[in-house]
């Protein structure tokens, strides 16, 4: 995804934020619907919403996985956005789609599905975003959780050459990368490149307008991709695509 896009999805994403994962484990709870209060209040973390949080913490794969954010500093890509976690404890409940494969995560983020599918015993994992730096940090953060070295953090900008990657992929894993109507061309093509009939894809979505819906009429209309719903729990939903 190109610089002009990621900032447009920055504008139109900073004011969504839902914390609909069950299971996160972060150093405070969070209240929701209070009304605005104009007093003078003390600095209070509990009431932070979780992406301004300096750091969550996630029990998965036996472990506790802690995960430092940058929002202030880094934007999109300096916080856990649910489909993260979402998808984090659904390959948890089915390690054989990531035991002994070759994974890439795209708009890694934080890193945390990639970091997940090391422990889950992936033979190889390509943590990648347009923005690196929180990945960078978190993976070096984690470093006594991880099962071996294989899991290396790269840069990948969609839609630019990806052969250096070594293509194709047995799993493609991506969270909450579906936000802006723009990239979707950029994103299929890139999924396209790094897949073949055999790579398991995984798309971890988080239902916002119609944005999803759109993505998957424009995967039925092109006909390169079959999709399906392999979970789903509120507002979050994991599909499946399969290269036809």
């Amino acid at each position: 995804m190109n610089r002009c896009l990621y900032y447009t999805a920055l504008m139109s994403l900073c004011v969504q934020m839902e914390n609909v994962g069950e299971k996160v484990q972060a150093e405070s709870s969070v209240s929701f619907g209070c009304e605005p209060d104009t007093q003078l209040v003390l600095y209070d973390p509990s009431k932070l919403l979780p992406m301004h949080r300096p750091k969550l913490r996630y029990e998965i794969c036996n472990r506790t996985i802690e995960i430092e954010q940058e929002w202030a500093e880094l934007g999109l890509s300096g916080v856990v956005w649910d489909a993260a976690p979402f998808l984090s404890y659904y390959l948890e409940k089915f390690p054989s789609i990531i035991e002994g494969k070759r994974v890439i995560e795209l708009g890694a983020g934080t890193g945390l599905v990639g970091m997940v599918s090391n422990m889950l015993g992936a033979h190889e994992v390509a943590v990648t975003d347009m923005k690196t730096a929180s990945a960078e940090r978190n993976v070096r953060l984690n470093r006594h959780n991880l099962i071996n070295d294989c899991i290396e953090v790269s840069h990948l900008e969609w839609g630019k050459d990806i052969s250096h990657f070594n293509p194709p992929f047995d799993v493609i894993l991506a969270a909450d990368v579906i936000y802006v109507e723009e990239g979707f061309d950029l994103l299929l093509s890139t999924v396209s490149q790094l897949s073949d009939a055999n790579t398991t894809i995984l798309l971890s979505c988080a239902h916002r307008y119609d944005w999803v819906e759109k993505f998957l009429a424009q995967v039925a209309v092109e006909n390169r991709f079959r999709s399906s719903i392999v979970s789903s729990q509120g507002k979050l939903s994991i599909y499946q695509l399969v290269k036809l």
